[in-house]
């Protein structure tokens, strides 16, 4: 799910057949064990204006897909892992087999770990949860249901990279932290908490001038682009680098999709500061 939607057996890759029939797939998979009744799957895949045909398309997708996916053993011997009742249809696979639900869980595993204070152990809890992307989540996936779970999942991979951030701070890496926010920012250029990391990365590494750079461009980005001024929290880092006195520290609260606008209290939460030196 965390790239091309693809079926896996035997390490062997399989295609799940065409877009809506993918899109299909992402449903089930994304709701393991959940019966998902006919009108859902067809609101799902088609959004509000389905065709005619979308109930004999979801059986035949629902057929194809059987084919597809490898029965599994259960006690009374092999069953298909997607079935169906009056109700809808349900796909009941373990979660560890699809990379969204393992990089979702091993994401739980590294902040428990930073909630514990062990930076080194949380921090390869990170790298393992990020390694389970192979690209856009969903991609090949038409439809409402796949587009706002595509959004949760890059939303949350975004979090993600951002507290796997804080914990190089934490170790000291401030390098490798500088380089990473480098690339998000490349990537995100309009994420306003993308942009405050990177002026405070570069500010505890000795190199004030270009954290100031760091805002200049990013106060012309947000007016050519979006129209906007610089948030009160960019605005009040900005102020604080000033002064030549900031003890900045980063807190990763709410994420929405950089430039899609800002959200009330979107950025609560950001920045706390205390007198201290730039370190």
């Amino acid at each position: 799910m965390l790239g091309s939607i693809v079926i896996w057996h035997d390490r062997k890759e399989f295609n799940p057949g065409p877009p809506k029939q993918r899109a299909l797939l992402a449903v089930l998979s994304m709701r393991l064990g959940e019966v998902i009744s006919r009108d859902e799957l067809i609101d799902a895949i088609w959004g509000d204006r389905p065709p005619a045909t979308a109930r004999s398309s979801l059986h035949t997708y629902v057929a194809n897909l059987r084919r597809r996916l490898t029965p599994r053993r259960s006690p009374d011997g092999w069953s298909q892992p997607l079935t169906s009742n009056r109700s809808g249809y349900v796909l009941d696979l373990s979660p560890g087999g699809l990379d969204a639900w393992r990089f979702e869980d091993l994401l739980a595993q590294a902040r428990q770990g930073r909630r514990g204070h062990d930076a080194r152990t949380a921090l390869a809890g990170y790298d393992r949860s990020l390694s389970m992307w192979r690209g856009t989540a969903l991609l090949g996936a038409p439809g409402p249901f796949a587009e706002v779970e595509r959004t949760r999942l890059a939303e949350l991979r975004l979090i993600a990279m951002q507290e796997r951030l804080l914990l190089l701070l934490e170790l000291g890496r401030r390098v490798e932290a500088l380089n990473d926010v480098t690339a998000l920012v490349h990537q995100h250029p309009l994420n306003e908490h993308l942009r405050i990391m990177q002026m405070i990365i570069l500010c505890r590494s000795g190199r004030q001038a270009d954290a100031f750079r760091v805002f200049e461009e990013t106060q012309r980005a947000l007016a050519a682009e979006l129209g906007i001024a610089p948030s009160y929290e960019l605005r009040l880092c900005h102020e604080w680098m000033l002064r030549g006195n900031p003890e900045l520290e980063l807190r990763v609260t709410s994420m929405h999709i950089p430039g899609a606008g800002r959200p009330a209290g979107h950025y609560g939460g950001v920045l706390a500061g205390q007198q201290g030196r730039c370190h």
